[in-house]
This record gives C-alpha cells, sequence and structure tokens, in this order.
C-alpha cells in the first residue's frame, strides 16, 4: 500500500498519466452525452448556423422593465503622490517571486497536468465527435484541433519555463521558506533575505519567467472553453437538452477565432518570456 501511495503521489505520474487518464474520461463523458431526436444522422450544419439556431431558442427579456438609473458620487480620491500603494505593490511582487521560486516544481508540475487534462480532453472529444459523425464539416474541425495543437505546444514551453530557473535557486528559497515561522513577516523576512542574495539581473529573469507561467495558464484556460463551446454546441446541433444549451450560451464568448488568435498570441509571449528574448531585449 505505501508503495502504491507513493507511485500515485509521484508528480511525474499525475502530470504523465492521471491528468491523461482524467482527460480521456471527461473527453468521451462530455462528447458522447449528446443524442440526436429519432436516432437521425447529423446534418451538415456549420457552427455559425447552429450557434445562430442557438441564440434564436434563447428566452426573450421584456423590455418593460423599469430602468434605474444608478448615480456614482465620489467624494474623495486617494492622493497620487501618495507613495504607500507603490510599496505595497512592490512588497506583494516580492513576495510573489519570493513564493514561485520556492514553489516552481508543485507549480510546473500542477500546469502540466492541467495541460495534459485539457488536450487529452480536446482531444477524446474530437474522436468522439468523427466516430458519431457530429464534427462533419471543416469548421467543426478547426475549433476542435486547433485547441489541442496550441495545448500541445504549451506543454512544451512550459518545460521551458521550468528549467528557465535554475535548481540551486529553487533549493535555496525552499530553505528560507522552511527556516522562518509560518507566518507574514516570515514569508517577508525570507523574501528580503532571498532577495539580497541574488542579483537583481536574476531578479528580472524571474520576473519574465513567472509571467510566463500565467500566460501559459491563460492560453490553456482560453483552448478548454473553446472547446467546451464547441463540443457543446455540436450537442445543441444534434438534439441535447437544456444541460447543453446552457454549457453552450456560457461558453460563447469563447468560440470565435479571436480566442483561438489569443490563445496563440499568449502561447508565443509566454515563450518569448521563458525563453529569454524579452529579457534580451531588455538589456
Amino acid at each position: 500500500m505505501d508503495q502504491l501511495l507513493t507511485v500515485l503521489g509521484n508528480s511525474h505520474f499525475e502530470a504523465w498519466v492521471a491528468g491523461p487518464l482524467l482527460g480521456v474520461i471527461m473527453g468521451a463523458v462530455f462528447a458522447g452525452l449528446g443524442k440526436r431526436p429519432g436516432g437521425a444522422s447529423p446534418s451538415d450544419v456549420s457552427p455559425s448556423k447552429a450557434r445562430e439556431d442557438l441564440e434564436d431558442s434563447a428566452p426573450r427579456s421584456s423590455g418593460s422593465g423599469r430602468q434605474v438609473h444608478h448615480h456614482h458620487y465620489h467624494h474623495g480620491r486617494p492622493n497620487d503622490s501618495d507613495p504607500s500603494w507603490v510599496i505595497a505593490v512592490l512588497l506583494a511582487l516580492g513576495v510573489a517571486l519570493f513564493l514561485f521560486a520556492a514553489y516552481l516544481p508543485e507549480i510546473s508540475d500542477t500546469l502540466c497536468i492541467s495541460i495534459a487534462t485539457v488536450s487529452t480532453f480536446a482531444v477524446t472529444a474530437a474522436a468522439v465527435a468523427l466516430l458519431s459523425g457530429r464534427f462533419n464539416t471543416v469548421d467543426w474541425w478547426v475549433h476542435a484541433v486547433a485547441p489541442a495543437l496550441t495545448l500541445v505546444a504549451c506543454l512544451w514551453v512550459t518545460t521551458i519555463a521550468r528549467n528557465a530557473v535554475s535548481d540551486d535557486v529553487v533549493h535555496y528559497a525552499k530553505g528560507l521558506l522552511a527556516s522562518q515561522p509560518g507566518s507574514v513577516g516570515g514569508v517577508i523576512k525570507g523574501a528580503m533575505t532571498f532577495f539580497r542574495a541574488i542579483k537583481s539581473e536574476y531578479v528580472q529573469w524571474m520576473l519574465f519567467d513567472m509571467l510566463a507561467f500565467v500566460l501559459l495558464f491563460a492560453s490553456t484556460i482560453l483552448c478548454a472553453l473553446q472547446c467546451s463551446y464547441y463540443v457543446s454546441l455540436a450537442n445543441v446541433r444534434d438534439g441535447g437538452g437544456s444541460f447543453w444549451q446552457h454549457i453552450a450560451r456560457m461558453t460563447t464568448p469563447f468560440g470565435g477565432l479571436p480566442t483561438l488568435g489569443g490563445a496563440g498570441v499568449l502561447l508565443f509571449a509566454a515563450w518569448a518570456l521563458a525563453s529569454g528574448e524579452v529579457y534580451q531585449l531588455t538589456r
């Protein structure tokens, strides 16, 4: 039992086995729950036509409600010359960088698990749609395959971002965090000691690397929302019930090409930050 728990708790097992397996299960269940009325074969309805049908079926709210005008009165504004907010922001950023360095392996593993889960979800959902004949036009396939390809690239850039910070820096941050009492003051003290020991250039490098992780996470979320939208929209087209209509309407803002473009831009920006291209431009 101890050996089994050790394997199940291993970060590599979670990232490369458990995460993809969960994505496969979610993708198969999510894409396979749609139904067609009377068992009819799916029609060659484009995503734009399916979206129009979904919008036409939405309940219309009456415009007879009384309009309420909200007036906002600002009786005072903080003094723009007050430097306290700048100090607070710099202190919060320093603590965030310190914690980022200390927990970099855990952050990287968590992001890898998330990307692997979403990517296998997208691939499985597309495979089930292929077998069931739901994605039967080019437009459907573009929005099914593109998020999966973007997610694979996200996984590659995540590896670059993880290796961009030295293991010695990570171990040093972990040691400082472990030596301090579990309090806000202890974390701040450890952060100050940490930044006194490393060069300012490396602080800038870590800042870019942390931002790369944020952009990768945002790109993953956009891909997940796009995939969820098109799977649910396909189920609505083929006779899915109110559950699929609700999911499709919730994710409608993320169903267009701008979402794919935004995910790609975030991915490229994350690569530029993690690979050091942006750092070289600032030197």
